[in-house]
């Protein structure tokens, strides 16, 4: 092989040493020259090839996540000294193999922006963005993401400070279109503009800052909130607009949390039925099984069991 330069070789030769290799050869190969990056992208766009999708990774460390199936590579660049410059380690959990790549660089943000680029371009969109907001370059990976892409699938946002302008920032530049989980720290008197159009999932750890109008306008399949400020009349309203078909149509599951130390006024003169116990798919609650009790039923005809 060292007698023969790699790329001089049949292309349907190349093709068959590039389907074997891990994504971290396939970064690497790409990186040797702009031919070989032209080879590698021509072989990732192939069908039978369009095996992994890359997510954005950001927490001490800074970079992508490329996945097929249960299988995961983080490409990762951190600030913290590493002996070699550079770090691999591997794990498996529940059969899934996790690979790090830990590359050590004086500008974490660059080198973050170099490798998005480039799984950007042999891969092509990211589908989702995973973010640690307890670090000082929130804005400037949102802005400089915004312009690779307008909308992600999916999001998860965490923090343990306070995070509630960057949060902001984050919902009001990207788009995201079917999942969305945000259990970083956000003040109770922020305002914020919830996307109302993700199709899938919402999930809001600290979801003080929520108005009635605001939760009314979603329009999720699911939707968990926690530590609400709602008040026994504004899980009424969310009732009773749920039965005239005004609001969250396409709902089938919800869970809100809030204080109250009564809750017999909530279903005070609003038509019930009795509901017999069962079976749940627990994705969003605790409960494995729905209890007894009343059942609210939409103009429409479709019923809802209500659990307080």
């Amino acid at each position: 092989m060292n007698s023969i330069p790699f790329l001089r070789l049949p292309f349907l030769v190349i093709q068959d040493v590039v389907s074997m290799m891990c994504p971290f050869e396939l970064i690497h190969l790409a990186k040797v020259s702009k031919r070989s990056k032209r080879i590698v992208k021509a072989i990732l766009d192939t069908q039978f090839h369009k095996k992994y999708h890359v997510d954005v990774y950001i927490s001490e460390d800074y970079g992508t996540a490329i996945k097929n199936g249960k299988n995961s590579w983080y490409y990762m660049y951190t600030s913290r000294r590493i002996p070699t410059n550079y770090l691999l380690t591997e794990q498996t959990v529940l059969g899934s193999t996790i690979v790090f790549l830990q590359n050590f660089t004086l500008n974490k943000l660059d080198d973050f922006q170099r490798i998005c680029d480039l799984c950007h371009d042999l891969f092509g969109d990211f589908k989702g963005i995973d973010i640690n907001m307890d670090n000082t370059d929130n804005q400037s990976i949102i802005d400089f993401l915004r312009t690779k892409q307008e909308s992600f699938e999916d999001c998860e946002v965490c923090s343990i400070s306070e995070r509630g302008d960057d949060v902001k920032h984050f919902l009001e530049n990207l788009e995201i279109t079917r999942n969305v989980s945000i259990s970083a720290q956000i003040s109770e008197d922020i305002n914020i503009n919830l996307p109302e159009n993700v199709e899938n999932s919402i999930f809001i750890q600290h979801s003080k800052f929520i108005k009635l109008e605001q939760f009314l306008a979603l329009k999720s399949k699911q939707i968990s909130l926690n530590s609400t400020k709602f008040t026994n009349q504004d899980i009424r309203s969310i009732l009773m607009s749920w039965m005239a078909t005004e609001s969250h149509l396409n709902l089938e599951r919800l869970r809100i949390a809030f204080n109250s130390t009564s809750t017999e006024y909530i279903l005070q003169n609003i038509p019930i039925e009795d509901g017999d116990e069962f079976q749940m798919d627990a994705r969003l609650v605790e409960l494995r099984r729905a209890p007894r009790g009343p059942d609210i039923r939409r103009e429409d005809g479709k019923k809802a069991r209500v659990i307080l």
